[in-house]
C-alpha cells in the first residue's frame, strides 16, 4: 500500500489524514485467447495490478476515459493523444500499475502461448 499512498499523494491527497487499505485481491491467469471485457471496480478508490509473468505476445491493458460514454463522438480523421478516448499500456514483469477504480479498463485476447499472470488489488 506504500505505492498507493505515493500515487495518492501525487494526486494531491493528504495521506497523513487519508489512509487507503487493501480490501481485496485476486490472481489473474490468462491462457491463450483469454481476455477481460471493459469493467471498473465500483465502491473503491484505487486499484492496482502487479505483473508476475508477462510472456511474449502478452496483451496490454487498455484504459478508457471516464468521459467517453457521456460524450458524442467526434468525426476525427487523425487520432492523437489529445483525441483518443483509450490509452493502451504494454506491461512488463515486475511492473505495478495503479489507477482510480472508476476507470473502465480491459485486457484484449492474450495471444501468447505461455500464461500471462497478474495480481490485482482494490483499495478503500
Amino acid at each position: 500500500s506504500a505505492l498507493v499512498h505515493l500515487f495518492a499523494s501525487r494526486l494531491g491527497i493528504d495521506i497523513n489524514r487519508n489512509k487507503f487499505n487493501c480490501t481485496e485481491g485476486w490472481l489473474n491467469i490468462y491462457q491463450q485467447n483469454d481476455f477481460q471485457e471493459f469493467h471498473h471496480h465500483a465502491g473503491h478508490q484505487f486499484s492496482a495490478v502487479y505483473y508476475v509473468q508477462v510472456p511474449v505476445n502478452s496483451s496490454e491493458i487498455i484504459f478508457e476515459t471516464p468521459l467517453a460514454p457521456d460524450m458524442r463522438p467526434l468525426p476525427i480523421a487523425i487520432h492523437s493523444f489529445i483525441t483518443d478516448t483509450r490509452a493502451k499500456y504494454n506491461v512488463e514483469e515486475g511492473q505495478v500499475i495503479i489507477f482510480r477504480s472508476n476507470l473502465r479498463h480491459c485486457v484484449p485476447n492474450h495471444q501468447g502461448t505461455e500464461e500471462r499472470i497478474s495480481l490485482a488489488f482494490n483499495f478503500e
